[in-house]
């Protein structure tokens, strides 16, 4: 039996030893019987290349008997073309260098095998060689292990680097030891130069100390992951899935970590994008200030605002999934049922009601109930908005009243990694493929894709394939029902692999599950048409422009004022929307909200086939939590009625200043609080003051200590509801006492409550004096 390793007792002092023995005839004192019983083929070359010494192992390998070898010339033993494949590495040793080499070699027992040949110089006393011992070990059974590892090692770079994912391996001391070509091109560099360095050389000082946390936690025997923003070879910033599996010895303890790095960057931006457009939902229906609500076709709250919360003194949350009559208050429930029916029988319906605010206070609001009916014409829910017309309200009161008076990589790499070979049949399928489709290793490998997939995953997939069989790498996504019988959305790339002759044998298929981007999508579609409904629902003109000033969204009502449909509003301006006059008048104000300021201003807009009415325009910035401002929402209100109700206010109320002027008599109006809110111009000439300076002053103020101890028992009766006319000597500005002719009348609210009073003195002194005289 050969020795697996050459023997090492044959060293330098044991080659001398060996020489003397020979130049004394002692040959026989090396003890053939004890070198024949090693089994390892050792002989003794001299210096003129013919052997001196075979033991029964060399005999046994060459076939030959002892007398054909011992005195015969190498090159006669073994044959010229043997020979000639060692002469170097021999006479390499006959000049003093000890050397040895591998070949496959062949016996007259054997066919090819692999030996290691090891020559000895062997030096006489004065160090001159002369002659050469020679080993020969059988390494057959390592280089075949050798060749089948690297063939294993080879077929796993192909599987690692098809997978299209940076993979890399390090063991305990943190020394890379496996790396694919993907990781080569995330670093920016071939890999073959890195392995055997410390992590430390190539990976960012950030990363690596990010990456210790859980490299402990790996070693320990945990698969971990976590999520950083990397920076590639590229220099482009993105978001990554690192993911660290402890590869586990046969004895249990962990020899290292494989770490597979996933690119998340689509997967973050949706959720991002998601985010952001419900926090622009938010902000639309937020700095709207009257209450906006969804109800669904049970009568349950799936959206509210934040006036509707601040409305109801709730949170949000608190609402969501409640009907209108377990939020609202009794009264409120009671004026509304009978409008939610005729909304829910598909009616549009308008209402203005007084209804306490959060504050307590009640107030008249407007109000509108829309069915948003479905494809069949159905109602599926109901949009609910509310805005506050009291001061219009007030003011058209105010109005009235002044007229009489508002595997270990595949199978740990969380995606499905098959190969299919050329005929279609699995050859490697991964655990994650197994758990997909519910079945075992042995119940997939050799079997037909259409038999494992069912025929119609096969029907969707045979075009892909058919592209893949003409070289090209295809990338496509399908709906798959998985053996959970869950729906999930699949990206699946095929790579064919490819000859070194251009043919195909086979194809890498590796799939990547993206049911979560597409539940993210579809969530985002979901969203922006909600929100676009709700908008649409708003009865105001709402827009969202960018900060070019584009006229990104719209809402229907803002289309139906300005005459215009979507197409055209897309690639106009709101300047161009307007009208260069109000925007002229404008631009500096809605500059300062695309800067972050939120600012409103009244303006009377133009809109289609001439119509102008006075709007309230408010807008407000759409920050980010860091500031950066990215466009601005502007929300257009009504209140053309608003002004009308003023300006006739203010002509009226002109119209009874000039004709209490022209009253030759002291005019005034005193509230319960005995506080002028009105005097005339002969009351300005009476006291020396102008009437701005003695609106909102006290009557004891103003008339003095003298003069209100005389008027104050006459004003208690009038404000108690009784009329008074009289004549009286009073007080004067300058202390005289003069006979006055006085008529007090008490103002009444709409419940006959007396709210103020008018107050009428003349000056009748001089006729009194004149008819007592």
């Amino acid at each position: 039996m050969a020795l697996t390793r050459p023997l090492t007792r044959f060293d330098h002092p044991t080659q001398q030893t060996v020489g003397e023995a020979l130049d004394q005839g002692a040959l026989l004192a090396l003890s053939q019987r004890k070198l024949n019983a090693l089994g390892l083929p050792i002989c003794y070359i001299d210096a003129s290349q013919h052997y001196r010494f075979v033991n029964r192992a060399f005999l046994e390998w060459t076939g030959k008997p002892h007398a054909e070898v011992i005195g015969r010339e190498v090159v006669e033993v073994d044959g010229r073309e043997l020979y000639q494949l060692y002469h170097a590495y021999l006479e390499a040793a006959l000049s003093g260098e000890r050397v040895n080499f591998e070949r496959q070699l062949s016996s007259v027992k054997r066919n090819a095998f692999w030996i290691r040949v090891d020559f000895y110089p062997d030096r006489g006393p004065r160090g001159e060689v002369r002659g050469v011992l020679a080993t020969y070990t059988d390494v057959d059974n390592i280089k075949r292990l050798e060749l089948e590892a690297g063939e294993r090692e080879h077929r796993l770079r192909i599987v690692t680097d098809s997978v299209g994912l940076p993979i890399f391996y390090f063991d305990r001391s943190l020394r890379l030891r496996f790396a694919n070509k993907p990781y080569g091109k995330y670093l920016g560099g071939p890999v073959d130069d890195l392995i055997g360095q410390p992590l430390k050389n190539f990976v960012a000082p950030d990363a690596l100390a990010e990456m210790q946390a859980y490299v402990e936690r790996a070693f320990a025997g945990a698969t971990v992951s976590y999520d950083r923003r990397e920076r590639s070879a590229s220099g482009e910033l993105r978001w990554v899935r690192i993911t660290l599996f402890p590869d586990r010895e046969p004895g249990g303890r962990t020899g290292g970590a494989f770490v597979v790095i996933n690119d998340i960057e689509d997967d973050v931006r949706i959720r991002e994008a998601l985010k952001s457009q419900e926090g622009q939902l938010r902000l639309f229906a937020d700095n709207i200030p009257g209450p906006i609500a969804y109800l669904d076709k049970k009568l349950n709250y799936t959206f509210v605002n934040q006036a509707f919360a601040n409305w109801v003194c709730r949170p949000q949350d608190q609402i969501y999934g409640k009907t209108p009559y377990e939020v609202m208050p009794h009264d409120v429930n009671s004026f509304l049922r009978p409008i939610i029916k005729r909304a829910l029988d598909g009616e549009n319906v308008d209402y203005e009601r007084v209804g306490a605010g959060a504050d307590g206070r009640r107030r008249w609001m407007h109000g509108r109930i829309a069915p948003d009916l479905d494809a069949g014409g159905q109602v599926r829910g109901l949009y609910c908005t509310e805005y506050d017309i009291h001061d219009l309200k007030l003011t058209e009161q105010a109005l009235a009243t002044r007229e009489e008076q508002l595997r270990l990589f595949t199978d740990n790499i969380p995606d499905p990694v098959v190969y299919v070979d050329i005929d279609r049949h699995y050859t490697f399928v991964n655990d994650a493929f197994l758990q997909l489709v519910g079945l075992d290793r042995d119940e997939t490998i050799g079997k037909s894709v259409k038999d494992v997939m069912g025929a119609d995953a096969f029907e969707i997939q045979q075009p892909y394939i058919e592209r893949a069989a003409r070289g090209e790498s295809v990338t496509y996504e399908f709906e798959h029902i998985d053996v959970n019988l869950r729906r999930r959305w699949l990206r699946n790339k095929i790579v064919p692999d490819m000859r070194f002759d251009a043919t195909i044998k086979g194809y890498y298929i590796v799939g990547h599950d993206i049911t979560d981007l597409k539940q993210a999508q579809d969530a985002l579609a979901a969203r922006e048409s909600q929100l676009r409904a709700i908008m649409d629902g708003v009865p105001a003109p709402v827009a969202y422009i960018d900060q070019d000033e584009l006229c990104l969204y719209v809402n229907r009502p803002f289309l139906q004022y300005f005459g215009l449909d979507a197409e055209q509003v897309a690639s106009l301006r709101l300047q161009h929307v307007v009208g260069d006059a109000i925007y002229g008048s404008a631009q500096a104000m809605i500059s300062r909200a695309l800067q972050g300021e939120s600012t409103s201003f009244d303006r009377l807009v133009p809109g289609a086939g001439g119509v102008q009415r006075w709007m309230t325009i408010r807008v407000v910035p759409d920050a980010t939590a860091t500031g950066e401002v990215s466009g601005a929402f502007v929300l257009m209100n009504d209140i053309h009625g608003l002004k009308q109700a003023q300006e006739a206010l203010r002509a009226s109320e002109a119209e009874l200043r000039l004709i209490m002027d022209n009253v030759p008599a002291r005019v005034s109006y005193i509230d319960r609080d005995y506080r002028y809110r009105f005097l005339n111009r002969h009351n300005e000439e009476w006291l020396s003051e102008s009437r701005k300076d003695l609106t909102g002053r006290k009557v004891s103020e103003v008339l003095g200590d003298a003069r209100s101890r005389q008027v104050q028992p006459l004003l208690t009766r009038v404000l108690a509801g009784e009329t008074i006319s009289t004549e009286q000597m009073l007080a004067q500005p300058n202390g005289e006492q003069r006979w006055e002719s006085i008529h007090y009348a008490p103002n009444r609210d709409a419940e006959g409550n007396v709210i103020g009073i008018y107050a009428v003195h003349t000056d009748i002194h001089d006729e009194k004096r004149n008819r007592e005289a």
